[in-house]
């Protein structure tokens, strides 16, 4: 067995999961450092920080949501089309 990386993305499945894990949480981190910089420019860095904080517990929440609605639809097969659609948005 190959002892690091290699031998991790060479497992089946890990590449592919590694990748559509990155492409999920794009749009968070890019849209948190967006709040933190508008709002701790306005307001200072107290409510840059309470801004972050609830935008993150929010989209946790709207994330939780969404997967609750994909178990009870029954849809795991087009999970991918709405990463996709998710990313392109």
């Amino acid at each position: 067995m190959t002892a690091g990386y290699a031998g991790l993305f060479k497992t089946r499945h890990v590449p592919s999961l590694v990748v559509s894990s990155v492409m999920a949480r794009m749009p968070l981190g890019s849209s948190v450092m967006l709040i933190v910089l508008l709002v701790n420019a306005q307001y200072g860095a107290s409510a840059a920080g309470t801004a972050t904080a609830l935008m993150t517990g929010a989209m946790a929440y709207a994330r939780r949501c969404l997967a609750s609605l994909l178990i009870v639809a029954g849809l795991p097969s087009r999970l991918s089309r709405l990463a996709w659609c998710s990313f392109l948005a």
